[in-house]
Parts: structure tokens; C-alpha cells; sequence
């Protein structure tokens, strides 16, 4: 069930906002882990490091710890916090620029 039909009601800005967060969130941490397992099996090459999958994640929890699997999700965020903030600063320009020339086509 989908908390727009809970609530009964259309969501607003801040309510959606926070659920995507939350779902983005969740799907990172998820995701996250099952990455890093996939590229360590990948990199490992011929010197088979790991026997399969689950070897694979013992030993990186015994030798690093568990926050190894989640290494890359801060930086993840971080780099999507980044790429957002300028793609929607220059959807904004793009915007005031095409408003200044509606202007001036008026004029």
C-alpha cells in the first residue's frame, strides 16, 4: 500500500521529499553491499580470493569489518548530493535564459 493511499490524500512537497529519501536510503543500503561483494569477486582476477559469494563476504567482514560493506555508500550520496545541486543549478540558468529571451522577443 502506497502512503499517498493511507493517508487518503495527495502528498505535499516536503511529505514527498522525505519519502524519497527514505526509499533512496533504503535502496543504497541494500544495494550498497551487494556491490561491493560483485566488484571484489570481479577484481580478484585469477589469484581467487574468495570462493564464491559467501566466502567472499566472511572474509571481508573478518578481515575489515562490516562497515566495509557499506564503504562506498557515503561517498555514493555525497557524489549524487553533488551532481544534483549543479544539474539543478543549471536547469535554473537554462530557465533565466529562456525567460530573458521571451522578454525580449516581446519587447
Amino acid at each position: 500500500m502506497s502512503y499517498m493511499a493511507a493517508a487518503r490524500r495527495n502528498l505535499n512537497d516536503p511529505e514527498n521529499a522525505i519519502i524519497g529519501a527514505f526509499a533512496g536510503a533504503l535502496t543504497g543500503a541494500i544495494t550498497t553491499p551487494l556491490d561491493v561483494i560483485k566488484t571484489r569477486l570481479m577484481v580478484q582476477g585469477s589469484a581467487n580470493q574468495y570462493n564464491g559469494i559467501v566466502d567472499c563476504v566472511q572474509t571481508i567482514i573478518k578481515e575489515e569489518g562490516p562497515s566495509a560493506l557499506l564503504k562506498v555508500l557515503l561517498f555514493q550520496h555525497m557524489n549524487d548530493l553533488v551532481l544534483e545541486n549543479i544539474c539543478d543549478r543549471v536547469r535554473k540558468a537554462g530557465m533565466m535564459k529562456k525567460k530573458q529571451q521571451q522578454k525580449e522577443q516581446v519587447k
